[in-house]
């Protein structure tokens, strides 16, 4: 079976996650694990939101940057271009 490895990375750092685990290397530090979080249900959060009987992981700003930078990422890959989260 193929392993998945995904990578974020930018100027200050590469996140990589394998195995469950998410690892940060850091221009300016050694490589470390990071804490995650458990498992939610992003959905499900934000249904009972609505209702008054939860809190939202995401605030409504957050929500609309990630669309923002999604929306942008899609725009530069269809354009064949370079993304960047500064002009975003």
């Amino acid at each position: 079976m193929a392993e998945f490895i995904n990578r974020i990375a930018s100027e200050k750092g590469i996140i990589e996650v394998r195995h469950g685990k998410a690892i940060l290397t850091g221009n300016e530090s050694q490589p470390h694990e990071l804490e995650l979080k458990p498992k939610g249900d992003f959905f499900g959060d934000f249904y009972r939101a609505l209702h008054s009987e939860g809190q939202c992981r995401l605030t409504m700003a957050d929500t609309f940057q990630v669309s923002k930078i999604v929306l942008s990422a899609r725009e530069c890959a269809d354009k064949h271009k370079i993304a960047s989260m500064l002009q975003i």
